[in-house]
């Protein structure tokens, strides 16, 4: 391949259109979107689709709702308890996660004490939880980390690859266990008239990539984890 042909693979359009957080609406009342990025490119017809990646966190600039909960860490897998009612928004922390035993499995907000024994939250990006005793002290050395954001896929559509409408609703959000601090970096590859889309599926126990399967971006079939964790790079 020529200079000239490398240089004609891609161009930057004059109009640089750019997606914010800003363009997409939150999933739900109680998180807001801080970031959309690593999207997926296809074309149908006459409409250029991307995939986002939108990542959200639980918003600290309201009131903490009627019944909100905590989780408690000590057990091997976190459990759900009432959050006592002495504790305000600048008490807690809140951590999105998907709960894999509601049906159907959802995306909830715990609210985490800021002076649990225990809670390390010196890094924005996570939060660390360090268990003195119980079970998990003999993995990990009792820590356990989890992401201060959560992430799901949806779809903006345009007609002219300039001016993009983000859909209100998620395209794809976590739904399995391996998925409950969410899905993100979504790649698309059309093979035999279907776009196979692969993407990362998070949770405590590591990142792995999983499949689905559309046809015209609005209706997915999901395949489920194709990988062990941790393996997370596919080639298109």
């Amino acid at each position: 391949m020529s200079v000239a042909e490398r240089a004609d693979l891609g161009r930057r359009l004059a109009e640089n259109p750019l997606l914010t957080a800003r363009d997409v609406a939150p999933s739900q009342p109680a998180l807001e979107v801080v970031s959309v990025f690593n999207a997926a490119t296809a074309i149908i017809d006459d409409e250029v689709i991307l995939l986002l990646r939108v990542a959200e966190r639980p918003r600290s600039d309201v009131e903490l709702p009627p019944g909100a909960f905590t989780l408690d860490f000590s057990g091997p897998h976190p459990v759900r308890k009432p959050l006592p009612h002495a504790y305000t928004k600048d008490d807690v922390i809140g951590m999105a996660y998907m709960d894999a035993s509601s049906e159907p499995p959802s995306v909830r907000v715990a609210y985490l004490p800021r002076d649990l024994p225990g809670l390390d939250l010196r890094d924005p990006r996570g939060i660390r939880y360090k268990n003195a005793s119980g079970p998990q002290l003999m993995v990990n050395e009792g820590y356990q980390d989890y992401l201060a954001q959560i992430s799901h896929l949806r779809v903006a559509r345009s007609r002219d690859g300039v001016h993009f409408t983000v859909d209100e609703d998620v395209s794809l959000g976590p739904d399995v266990a391996l998925e409950e601090y969410g899905i993100e970096d979504p790649r698309v590859t059309y093979i035999d008239g279907m776009f196979h889309v692969t993407y990362v599926s998070v949770s405590r126990w590591g990142i792995t990539t999983s499949l689905a399967t559309t046809a015209d971006f609005r209706t997915y079939d999901r395949k489920g984890v194709i990988f062990l964790p941790d393996h997370k790079d596919v080639g298109r």
